[in-house]
């Protein structure tokens, strides 16, 4: 797996400044505000049908990459950090096979991602079921964004778990949107 980071733009007038990342095993790039940090974990499985590519976020780790365990078991609860803190983002990009699954079936608003189809469901912090499904729901979170991109692999697609903390919810959401409708997918992937 080959990753390539690259500043695009500079912060002029309140503009971020914008980082480009490269994922060319999985034909995946996107760009996302620099002042997210990218966890230096690596492509791990971290369950028998998810493989994480890239954990980004505004907070510091403390508890480090998450592991896949003999045991079935994720090391820390499969997230880098416990907690966000005041506005702050963790967004869990991985991908994501099981026999049977596919697009279709993942719940939210029919979208197209990077020229895939898509589902993006959006969650309000709350007592709902698939709120407290949410890792969202474990890192204090105030807002879920869950997103299914297609890959052309049956039953397979890419992941994006968008965890945000507010009270300025309105400004994170829109940096995870500006990162998904930057998303580019290489054919065949």
């Amino acid at each position: 797996m080959a990753l390539a980071v690259a500043p695009i733009g500079s912060a002029t007038a309140g503009a971020p400044t914008i980082v480009r990342a490269r994922f060319s095993s999985y034909g995946l790039s996107f760009s996302y505000p620099a002042a997210w940090r990218r966890e230096n974990c690596g492509i791990r499985q971290t369950s028998s049908f998810t493989m994480t590519i890239a954990f980004l976020t505004t907070s510091r780790s403390a508890t480090g990459c998450p592991r896949f365990l003999p045991s079935g078991s994720v090391k820390n609860g499969g997230l880098p950090i416990r907690r966000l803190k005041t506005n702050g983002v963790l967004v869990d990009w991985s991908a994501f096979g099981m026999p049977g699954r596919g697009i279709s079936k993942w719940p939210g608003k029919v979208a197209r991602i990077g020229g895939r189809a898509a589902r993006i469901l959006v969650l309000r912090r709350g007592s709902s079921q698939a709120w407290r499904e949410s890792i969202c729901s474990r890192v204090g979170a105030w807002r879920a964004i869950e997103v299914a991109i297609a890959r052309p692999i049956q039953d397979n697609e890419f992941t994006v778990d968008a965890c945000i903390r507010g009270p300025n919810v309105s400004a994170r959401e829109s940096a995870v949107r500006h990162m998904l409708a930057s998303v580019q997918i290489a054919i065949g992937h």
